[in-house]
């Protein structure tokens, strides 16, 4: 199951310089934030499939690196979810923004239904992230546990 996600991972390593000319937000496409998360993601990549190779023939390296980028991930996980539900603000990010109205009442109407639209659009993107950042956060979690039970050092030696 590692080695799924591990390499179902190579896209999500590429996502910082895939999405970065979509967001205003995020700088232009190549800058070295973009580059740094790039790098990161394909390290990190790398290390989850040696290391689910590794676990396959049962070897004590690869649990616990497995250990580690579990651990890892169970912070970024919870960091993730902070940021979400507004519990943990990022400095800089963009600013909640407020409902777009119009004096002109023959658009007003208009304006309402897409901001309405808008919002539910948020909502289901935000529940779709917590989402898959709880479900990340479980399987690291059980990574942990599963990997650090006496069983599994005593089978990995």
């Amino acid at each position: 199951m590692n080695l799924c996600f591990a390499v179902s991972g190579i896209g999500s390593s590429l996502f910082p310089i895939i999405s970065s000319g979509q967001n205003p937000v995020s700088g232009t496409p190549g800058t070295s934030a973009h580059l740094w998360l790039f790098g990161i993601g394909t390290l990190v990549v790398a290390l989850q499939i040696v290391a689910s190779i590794g676990l396959i023939r049962l070897r004590e390296w690869a649990r616990q690196t497995t250990v580690v980028l579990a651990s890892l991930q169970f912070l970024v996980c919870t960091g993730g979810i902070a940021v979400i539900t507004g519990i943990l603000p990022l400095p800089g990010g963009p600013q909640a923004s407020a409902p777009v109205t119009s004096t002109d009442p023959s658009i007003q109407g208009k304006l309402e239904i897409l901001n309405a639209v808008f919002g539910t659009l948020g909502a289901i993107f935000k529940v779709v992230l917590l989402t898959l950042f709880t479900l990340s956060l479980t399987y690291s979690l059980l990574q942990i546990i599963l990997l650090t039970r006496p069983r599994a050092r005593q089978a990995c030696q």
